[in-house]
């Protein structure tokens, strides 16, 4: 609201860089306290200076609830996951089945269904679908699973190595493929809960025993071999947003 007849003019701060606002105007008279308008002008645009808000690699950002660490930025999207693990769950479809896989997963369910639901609507607007790959531990020697779309995700085996740093291991395998990766970037994939302590994190690639899922350690080793899924582990969901 602009007072005073004489005023043409208005300046608004606190804009971000980089974006175009939209603005009209139009007259009003209050008479006993009600305000009458008259119509719109035409809308006026202008756009701010400078570079839009972005991210980069290794950032630190709050989208939800959450703090997030940004792993990849493309064409103005951005890879984050939970800079914390937020929460510890079990997860045993396909345990007496003979197999387990990240397709018909509860912990995959869970994520596209409460826990995407419980970003605010404009939140979820920025949630990108994102074909998932679901290949299996090559040294394992079995078929790959189906690629699934997901709106929030674990991350693979592949991927945790593609991020948190890759000493060729998964790539030209492992002398101790038996148990899993274990190399100078533990420290880098060890978790911490919320409470601050250490933890193991699911991730969504199975494991060598049916009915079990590969996970991180809680000293940052990558176990292949899998872990019963109706144990209890960290989850550290995953997305692609627009920035």
């Amino acid at each position: 609201t602009v007072k005073g007849a004489s005023t043409v003019s208005y300046t608004t701060k606190a804009l971000d860089s980089g974006t175009t606002y939209y603005f009209r105007v139009r007259a009003y008279k209050t008479v006993s306290g009600t305000d009458y308008n008259g119509a719109n002008s035409a809308v006026k645009s202008k756009k701010t200076s400078g570079k839009a808000a972005t991210a980069k690699k290794g950032d630190i950002i709050k989208f939800g609830k959450y703090d997030w660490r940004v792993l990849d930025v493309k064409d103005g999207k951005a890879l984050i996951i939970t800079d914390k693990v937020i929460g510890a769950r079990s997860d045993n479809s396909g345990v007496y089945g003979g197999g387990w896989h990240w397709e018909n997963s509860i912990l995959r369910e869970y994520l596209n269904d409460g826990f995407y639901n419980s970003f605010g609507k404009k939140d979820r607007t920025r949630i990108i679908k994102t074909k998932v790959s679901n290949k299996v531990i090559p040294w394992y020697n079995e078929s790959d699973r189906n690629d699934t779309e997901d709106y929030i995700f674990l991350l693979s085996l592949d991927e945790v190595v593609k991020y948190f740093g890759d000493s060729g291991q998964l790539l030209n395998g492992n002398p101790n493929s038996e148990f899993g990766i274990s190399d100078e970037y533990n420290k880098a994939r060890i978790a911490y809960t919320l409470n601050g302590s250490t933890s193991d994190w699911w991730l969504r690639t199975g494991g060598y025993y049916h009915g079990e899922a590969a996970h991180v350690q809680d000293d940052g080793i990558v176990d292949t071999l899998g872990y019963y899924l109706f144990g209890y582990h960290g989850v550290r969901p995953a997305m692609w947003i627009t920035l």
